[in-house]
């Protein structure tokens, strides 16, 4: 291995600081050989100090360079572990000249070289994983494992069940510390090898990362330092929307029903998400989630349309959707094919929009707690009471991107003021 890391240090000479790999750090080597020793491996470490990205991404290298086809899955394809693919890229464009390799097949999606190898990215949201039948691969890596469902892992470990009867396929888990029913936190008890490398062993090993910790334990939340740090279990006490939240909220009596419809629209691999909401006010209920996989946003639009005019005409309606990236064009298509009586597009991306955001989210958490937000479709109940967050000393709310939480944020903006307030 110290052959293929000194051809990639020679090789990347010319990237960006950031993306070039160094020499190993003191545990790197010991890391490395449990992935040559071991099929079913989790690396849960700490942020940074540890090289999780580097020594995945060396892997996936030797894996593509050896022929064989290596599969990444994120939990979404829009968030920061995007920087795994982009290593990975960059080291192969270094390298293919050296080995004599070229790109048969360069997509978003798909990257493969003339050797057989090749690197796909996948998502760990539900359209994405109806879509991989077909596929296989030898290396299986789980990235940002820590936000990922356990339910998906049934959907990606028969890419890799060839490989592994035939003895050269690997799983990869990677992350921090998760809440209990994500993918590292049940895989730790399913037979894995686990390597586990928290502040305390990186520390013990090289003591000049002692100042980063206690900067990193300074500035964050206790909450967060332990997630991300010590890698230990997300607490219920930082979960998004609460653990308790409800499948139906109770008016109390006969009130003035709306209905409201808040849309999401995906990128590539995302899916564009429709939450279809009851208000008999105070209370809310979420009684359908409805979702499209794709780009093919014309089509999109003229389902969505004809989906609401065929369930819900009977009711007044107001729909917003999150006009971020293509969303604006999917809100021109959705007005120029049906006219609804209330089109609102919502912005949440600029700096206004993120304020607002973490107003709706607080709203949102104060509603699910008081029992007048409720999520009936069981799937997504789950999903968004699974989903952790952390608040900075600033006060300042860090929320993983989620396409269902989406749509409830672009809800909250249809409403003219807080829910059960």
């Amino acid at each position: 291995m110290e052959v293929i890391l000194r051809l990639l240090i020679a090789a990347t000479v010319n990237l960006p600081e950031a993306d070039r790999p160094g020499w190993w750090r003191p545990w790197q080597p010991r890391i490395f050989e449990a992935f040559l020793t071991y099929s079913l491996m989790i690396l849960q470490g700490c942020r940074q100090a540890v090289g999780k990205t580097f020594l995945a991404g060396l892997l996936a290298v030797v894996f593509i360079l050896l022929g064989y086809r290596v599969c990444v899955v994120l939990p979404s394809l829009r968030q920061g572990s995007r920087i795994l693919l982009r290593r990975i890229l960059l080291w192969m464009l270094c390298l293919e000249k050296s080995f004599g390799l070229k790109r048969r097949v360069n997509n978003a999606l798909e990257v493969e070289w003339t050797n057989g190898g090749a690197l796909m990215a996948l998502s760990s949201n539900e359209a994405a994983m109806a879509g991989v039948q077909g596929y296989t691969c030898a290396l299986l890596i789980i990235d940002e494992s820590h936000e990922a469902p356990d339910e998906m892992f049934a959907s990606y470990a028969p890419l890799v069940a060839i490989a592994m009867k035939e003895g050269y396929g690997m799983i990869l888990i990677l992350g921090v510390g998760g809440a209990e029913d994500t993918v590292i936190e049940r895989k730790k008890a399913a037979g894995y090898h686990v390597e586990f490398w928290d502040d305390k062993r990186v520390a013990g090993m090289d003591p000049d990362w002692l100042p980063y910790f206690t900067q990193q334990e300074r500035e964050l939340t206790p909450e967060g330092y332990d997630k991300n740090f010590r890698c230990l279990p997300v607490r219920a006490g930082t979960r998004l929307v609460f653990p308790q939240l409800l499948s139906f909220a109770d008016p109390g009596g006969p009130s003035r029903t709306e209905m409201l419809f808040a849309v999401d629209v995906g990128k590539v691999v995302d899916e564009t998400v429709l939450a279809v909401v009851r208000v008999q006010y105070p209370v809310a209920n979420v009684i359908e989630f409805r979702r499209w996989h794709g780009t093919n946003y014309v089509d999109q639009a003229q389902e969505l349309a004809a989906h609401i005019d065929d369930n819900y005409t009977y009711l007044p309606y107001n729909v917003g959707v999150e006009v971020n990236g293509p969303g604006e064009g999917f809100a021109d298509i959705l007005a120029k094919i049906y006219p609804f009586s209330g089109l609102t597009r919502v912005k949440t991306s600029d700096t206004p929009g993120s304020r607002r955001k973490t107003l709706w989210i607080q709203e949102l958490q104060k509603a699910a707690q008081r029992g007048t937000l409720a999520v009936g479709p069981e799937k997504e109940r789950r999903e968004l009471s699974r989903l952790s967050f952390e608040i900075t000393p600033e006060g300042r709310y860090v929320w993983p991107h989620n396409d269902t939480l989406s749509t409830l944020w672009v809800f909250q903006s249809l409403t003219q003021h807080a829910v059960g307030v």
